[in-house]
């Protein structure tokens, strides 16, 4: 199955969420992820224009009646949003300052994922 949660519009929200319980992004990921799964905001965020709000309650029921392949494609896709936005971090959080939600979800839907860290040392090889 493939992943049915399109992150990228939800870049506001996961900053929105870490600014209002003072995390970092990955841990922001991780809460924004329970609202989902619990389909409510269990963890605040903070104030967003109308167009960046999040159903909850319609991404929440979208992921229940995900089979077990359909979480992990969720999960798939949440790992590889929160590479990109590691990789964007400095003009996305340029750009969540100047509350230009807009442009953060238009520069998170160009950008591409760089990939999982393999955690080889560089020159290593095995022999």
């Amino acid at each position: 199955m493939k992943n049915t949660i399109n992150f990228n519009p939800l870049t506001p929200a996961v900053f929105a969420v870490g600014e209002k319980n003072d995390r970092d992004i990955g841990v922001a990921a991780d809460m924004l992820m329970q609202n989902i799964r619990e389909g409510r905001e269990a963890n605040t965020m903070g104030d967003l224009p109308i167009a960046h709000q999040v159903d909850w309650p319609r991404i929440g029921k979208a992921y229940a009646a995900m089979d077990e392949a359909g979480r992990k494609a969720v999960n798939d896709g949440l790992n590889a949003w929160l590479r990109t936005m590691r990789g964007n971090y400095k003009a996305l959080t340029g750009l969540w300052r100047a509350k230009d939600y807009d442009a953060m979800v238009k520069l998170m839907e160009g950008a591409s994922d760089p990939g999982p860290i393999s955690g080889d040392k560089p020159g290593k090889s095995d022999a």
